[in-house]
């Protein structure tokens, strides 16, 4: 007998998220131009959250398939850099995206060969949680085609970028 879903599931790692943003990207789509507007809007953003959580563990030397846990998820949240504070929950795309951009910055050797390429990440994660947060799965509101728009054009940045990132 086929295992169920749920117990088909692997570990977070970075090649799961990677894999599992591809998916959810493709979900996306497959709901924007099914009409399905706000589940568009949410699968994207789940889509940049994976983007950004595995280049931050890809930035700070976890081998692809290294599992993360819960506890290291959370430790992501207090960085021993210090210049910068988590806002939010886990599923805040900006605080990965200035714990990114704020690890790079701390150290040299890790820096954005290209000028201005952080301030870029961020820009790009706002023009998302102008209309993305993990809670909107609890209401009934009717994403606008702009905003679908608007937040599947960022998300493709960052897969396009992600290597960079």
């Amino acid at each position: 007998m086929p295992k169920h879903l749920i117990d088909r599931l692997r570990p977070d790692s970075i090649l799961e998220f990677r894999a599992a943003a591809r998916e959810r990207y493709q979900d996306g789509l497959a709901a924007r131009d099914s009409g399905r507007r706000t589940a568009a809007v949410y699968l994207f953003g789940y889509t940049a959250e994976m983007v950004l959580k595995a280049a931050y563990f890809r930035l700070i030397g976890y081998p692809e398939g290294q599992n993360i846990s819960m506890a290291q998820l959370k430790a992501a949240q207090k960085p021993a850099i210090t210049n910068f504070a988590w806002q939010g929950s886990l599923h805040s795309l900006e605080s990965w995206a200035k714990l990114l951009v704020s690890t790079r910055a701390s150290r040299p050797d890790l820096a954005y060969p290209v000028p201005n390429f952080g301030a870029k990440v961020v820009d790009t994660v706002r023009r998302i949680t102008s209309s993305w947060r993990e809670n909107m799965r609890y209401h009934k509101n009717i994403a606008y085609p702009h905003e679908v728009t608007r937040v599947e054009e960022a998300t493709r940045w960052l897969l396009e970028n992600s290597a960079k990132l």
